[in-house]
């Protein structure tokens, strides 16, 4: 049965001077009840534990709350002002503070660094993180900075450099510029095709640096200090300058402006300027080649004019070439006075002007050596048409015999014009393993009119045709093999004439 005190400790409000117990059950007694109270200075008296203890002297960085641990005299901080003050707009931590994990800066939230409160501010905006304020972020050596959960891509200081690495690409957005020096002496901006570089700076590399273009090198740009050089990653590397497409004009200077080596990519020309001088050139090269000069060893006659009696007639006869053809005479052709030979047909509708190597035996090498369709013979020529070119047949390149038509011989590379067919065009015309094949070189043949006229024969005995330095037409069938031909130009029709100013051919040399 309760006693009248149980009864009491029941129902009354239980009441600690100074403080407020607080009992775990109806029948727990006042000793038994952790107690909150309050007092000035720390807490250094026994109590149950568990129990709060506030102290009403504080100051902003004091403990205020207080809990009893161990049932007798021992107090630990339970709250102080700054954990408060945290709750607040704005905080300061004078201290180390320890943020658990889900300690979260709500949107619009900011976080500030530095005893100003701006060095460094971290601020959501609900989306997206900014870093602002006046300070630098600075990450310190040894500590990394991935980007990605897969660490995609790192940047690691050394405490000299910094490495980007990691399994993925740093790319940067079109638009977005990258810029080096406070004054963006280099930008380089992206337009979603290009990478453009401007500025007022210069790229340089420095001495001894490389500058590699390929996986394996293939191009090395350097400099020593004095010179630059470019250097090839294998043996055979190609550096080509354009790509048979668009092309570069490539000019390379002496000492003053005006002395200069051109290439002309539209002409395909290499050429000498000013008072540039050729030296050390007399070299033999890696294959038989023969050039003839229009005119420069004499004017080419009939076969009879190399061994005249008359010795003016002789003397003036070119050693290398003669002209043969229907009705054709010595003075078929002349010397022209703007360079190189005229070459003029006589009064008749089917008159030929017939320019060949010389027939007699080991008169010249032009007849003496084989151009084989198996050793890459390269022929070309320089011609000029007249003013009258409308019953005119004008033929050249490499054949069995001399005749303009074309169904005559079994093997032939040459190029034709005659007027009323393929249009007025040059035809590229072939016969051999792919039998005879009549081509629109595309080119018309106007009066007048200067035709520089090459056939390259591969090593894979395929023909190529050019005029005027374009390729018109590559053979579709390899030539017949072993098929050793002749170098002929010719002009026919009543009175017509060509201007010839030379020709060159060459084969490689016997393996």
């Amino acid at each position: 049965m309760s006693t009248a005190i149980d009864l009491m400790n029941s129902w009354r409000v239980a009441l600690s001077m100074p403080g407020l117990a607080l009992r775990s059950s109806i029948g727990q007694t006042d000793a038994a009840a952790i107690k909150i109270e309050s007092g000035t200075g720390a807490p250094t008296h026994t109590a149950v534990s568990g129990s709060l203890y506030i102290r009403t002297d504080a100051t902003d960085s004091g403990t205020w709350v207080y809990r009893n641990t161990d049932g007798a005299t021992t107090w630990e901080a339970a709250l102080d002002t700054e954990a408060t003050e945290l709750l607040a707009s704005a905080n300061t931590w004078a201290s180390l503070q320890t943020l658990t994990t889900g300690a979260r800066v709500v949107d619009t939230g900011a976080i500030q660094f530095g005893t100003a409160g701006a060095d460094l501010v971290l601020t959501a905006d609900g989306t997206d993180v900014v870093v602002t304020g006046t300070g630098d972020l600075v990450l310190a050596d040894s500590f990394d900075f991935y980007i990605g959960t897969d660490k995609n891509v790192g940047f690691v200081s050394d405490g000299t450099d910094v490495t980007v690495s990691g399994s993925g690409d740093l790319v940067f957005a079109d638009s977005l510029d990258v810029a080096w020096g406070a004054g963006k002496d280099l930008i380089l901006t992206s337009d979603g095709t290009d990478v453009n570089a401007t500025g007022a700076g210069i790229f340089r590399m420095a001495d001894n640096k490389q500058l590699a273009f390929g996986a394996g090198n293939d191009l090395i740009v350097k400099s020593d200090g004095t010179n630059v050089a470019f250097l090839a990653g294998t043996d055979d590397t190609v550096w080509s300058i354009g790509d048979g497409t668009a092309n570069f004009d490539v000019k390379t200077f002496g000492n003053i402006a005006t002395a200069f080596m051109s290439w002309d990519a539209s002409l395909s020309e290499l050429s000498f300027s000013g008072p540039v001088r050729l030296s050390k050139m007399n070299c033999l090269s890696r294959r038989f080649e023969l050039k003839h000069v229009a005119g420069q060893r004499g004017k080419p006659g009939v076969n009879g004019d190399i061994q005249a009696a008359d010795e003016a007639t002789r003397m003036v006869a070119d050693p290398d070439f003669e002209i043969l053809g229907t009705n054709c005479v010595s003075s078929c052709s002349a010397y022209n006075a703007e360079g190189g030979l005229t070459l003029t047909t006589t009064a008749g509708a089917n008159d030929q002007v017939i320019l060949a190597p010389h027939l007699d035996a080991n008169q010249s090498p032009w007849t003496g050596v084989t151009w084989g369709t198996d050793r890459e013979t390269i022929w070309e020529c320089m011609i000029r048409t007249r003013a009258g070119i409308a019953a005119t047949i004008i033929w050249a390149g490499l054949k069995l015999t001399n005749t303009s038509t074309s169904a005559t011989d079994a093997d032939e590379v040459f190029f034709r014009y005659e007027n009323g067919v393929n249009t007025g065009k040059w035809q590229a015309v072939s016969n051999g393993a792919g039998g005879l094949v009549e081509t629109d070189a595309g080119v018309v043949v106007a009066t007048t009119t200067n035709y520089h006229l090459k056939i390259v024969v591969g090593s894979d005995r395929v023909a190529r045709y050019y005029i005027n330095g374009v390729l018109v037409h590559t053979l579709a069938a390899a030539l017949d093999d072993t098929v050793d031909l002749i170098p002929y130009i010719g002009v026919q029709g009543n009175a017509q004439a060509i201007d010839y100013f030379g020709q060159s051919i060459g084969r490689e040399f016997p393996a």
